[in-house]
């Protein structure tokens, strides 16, 4: 928290749970699970205004990169020749 968004392009860069869920390529209720259950990255900051949760971009993008594959999709993925 506390990171500063002039350095990463500007406050319009803020992403809110919907917006991080769809950047992520998962469900926004996946999501919101994941934010609770402590799976997603921890938020960047909380918006000063409502208090909602928001990430940047390249927290999101992070994740992504280093997450596991899901369910089964990814299992038999794996198992293909």
């Amino acid at each position: 928290m506390g990171t500063e968004p002039e350095a990463h392009g500007g406050q319009d860069e803020w992403l809110r749970a919907r917006q991080a869920a769809d950047r992520a390529g998962v469900a926004w209720k996946t999501w919101t699970s994941y934010v609770s259950r402590g799976q997603a990255p921890k938020a960047d900051r909380r918006n000063p205004g409502t208090g909602d949760a928001e990430w940047l971009p390249a927290t999101v993008d992070a994740w992504k990169a280093a997450r596991p594959g899901s369910g089964r999709w990814a299992a038999s993925r794996e198992k293909a020749p």
